[in-house]
């Protein structure tokens, strides 16, 4: 009886939930890549990163498959063309982390769409 008593106990705990990532200092995003195989797409991802405005460091964690960037102080990062420039036929993001918020690909999709559909002026 005491048995039973216990394992129904057990059964009615609620499930843990893994804890909260911690948030990142300011001026620190993290975008989190499905596979960062080789250097050279990590270079790649750099210097398209570094063509972003705004974009004062970049780091690649190959092991983590991710990519540390640092804010220039006092300047805004657009976060569509940060997420944009980290696309790569073999890498693509899988989420970005700034501060204590995370974005992942639908939140990206209508900026994309957005920009393809503006009209282009000619003269």
């Amino acid at each position: 009886m005491f048995a039973l008593l216990l394992v129904l106990a057990v059964a009615a705990e609620p499930q843990a939930k893994a804890p909260a990532p911690k948030p990142l200092p300011p001026g620190q995003l993290m975008v989190q890549l499905d596979t960062l195989h080789c250097p050279s797409c990590a270079k790649q991802i750099s210097r398209n990163l570094y063509r972003t405005p705004g974009v004062m460091r970049v780091r690649a964690d190959l092991k983590k498959d991710q990519i540390w960037i640092t804010a220039q102080p006092k300047k805004q990062l657009d976060l569509a063309r940060v997420w944009q420039a980290t696309q790569l036929k073999d890498a693509k993001p899988v989420e970005l982390r700034i501060g204590a918020r995370t974005f992942v690909a639908k939140d990206f999709e209508k900026k994309v769409e957005k920009t393809a559909q503006r009209p282009t002026r000619q003269n």
